[in-house]
């Protein structure tokens, strides 16, 4: 159909698209923090979703967190030490020396 025909015979307008003019407001709208809604610029901002401040919090948050399951982990590691057997001593002073290495830290 045409816009100069009738969109239904009878109809006193033309045919036209229901999102003539509409746009796209999600196109054209810059993109903003998924927290604060300020616009983003930085290419790795938008990458991530989150302006610097917002995203440093919230990183804050969950790198804090991690800190804590680690040290959980590394305290229940230590207290098994002295009831490993020398296998198992053997292994975990390996992976420590891997990981340490892998860190970059020269023990």
């Amino acid at each position: 159909m045409y816009t100069t025909q009738q969109s239904r015979p009878g109809s006193p307008g033309p045919a036209r698209n229901a999102f003539d003019g509409a746009g796209n407001s999600l196109a054209t709208e810059s993109p903003r923090c998924m927290c604060c809604r300020r616009p983003l610029s930085d290419p790795s901002s938008v990458r991530r979703g989150y302006g610097p401040r917002c995203f440093a919090r919230l990183h804050l948050g969950q790198r804090l967190a991690m800190v804590e399951s680690a040290r959980q982990r590394l305290d229940h590691l230590v207290s098994l030490l002295p009831v490993l057997d020398g296998d198992q001593l053997e292994s975990v002073d390996s992976a420590l020396a891997d990981l340490l290495a892998a860190l970059g830290v020269i023990v």
